[in-house]
């Protein structure tokens, strides 16, 4: 999988991202979809937060014989994944499992995850 190689390929600080194209049928699967990624990604020691981004789709009329479009919704949630320093990893690790549980309750929302 490319994400496990990231904290290799990445130095502390540095800055990833890809297209985010989840579950873009639904919006509550997208938002548990992106929730997903984000521990993943966590557990390699990266952060990671969504940014809204408006996005004109245009007329129905233009997506005419199009398999399967890019973009359903007017919004799309960028991911920004910044790789922290080894020992911030490490204590993420060492989170208790209650708060663990209520930051992916919260996560399940995309707007929570946005950084502001």
């Amino acid at each position: 999988d490319f994400h496990e190689q990231l904290p290799r390929l990445l130095r502390a600080g540095g800055v990833y991202s890809f297209f985010n194209g989840m579950c873009p049928f639904n919006v509550f699967f997208q938002g548990v979809a992106c929730a997903v990624v984000q521990l993943e990604l966590k557990a390699l020691g990266l952060e990671t937060s969504f940014t809204p981004v408006a996005v004109h789709t245009g007329p129905e009329a233009q997506w005419t014989d199009i398999r399967r479009r890019y973009f359903l919704s007017d919004t799309y949630y960028l991911p920004h994944c910044v790789l922290g320093e080894p020992a911030a990893a490490a204590a993420a690790d060492d989170d208790s499992a209650a708060g663990a549980a209520g930051r992916r309750l919260a996560s399940l929302n995309p707007q929570l995850m946005v950084r502001r």
